[in-house]
């Protein structure tokens, strides 16, 4: 398995191009999960102005990406499901989430189940112009601490 979370390497260009034309120096994608279900809260895109406007984040959060995804089909042939990767035009803020959830489930962590977990995945574009991303997962659980005492009769 690959350790990119980019299908191809052109993938990765195109996606660090848009970047760099709309001046996006890093993004930051907020996710939480729990009982049996998660979900990715927010993407936030930073252009290093101060305050990035509320119509600017969602002009970045609609623009057209060519990325690439995973389509399940059944193949008659094998009898069985097979994936399938298909070239699809996107929001940029929808393949985005598809490389959270992508990295999230090459963690192997189950930030989603019982107590469930939260975190964030930062992507940076680096002074080198490459592209930096790490993700960041907090585990929930609950512990019980036992305590015993026994209180039997005639003890002093």
């Amino acid at each position: 398995m690959s350790s990119s979370l980019f299908y191809r390497p052109d993938e990765k260009e195109r996606f660090l191009a848009i970047l760099r034309e709309n001046k996006v120096q890093s993004i930051r994608v907020s996710f939480s999960g729990g009982g049996d279900s998660g979900d990715i809260d927010w993407v936030e895109f930073s252009t290093g102005v101060a305050e990035d406007s509320t119509e600017n984040q969602q002009r970045l959060r609609d623009l057209n990406f060519e990325g690439w995804r995973t389509k399940a089909s059944f193949n008659e042939s094998l009898g069985r499901y097979v994936d399938e990767q298909e070239l699809v035009t996107m929001s940029l803020r929808q393949f985005v989430e598809r490389l959270t959830y992508d990295a999230l489930e090459r963690s192997g962590l189950d930030w989603y189940n019982n107590d469930g977990g939260q975190g964030a995945l930062d992507l940076e574009v680096t002074d080198s112009g490459e592209l930096s991303i790490e993700l960041e997962v907090g585990i929930n659980y609950v512990m019980t601490e036992p305590h015993s005492f026994n209180f039997g009769e005639g003890e002093d």
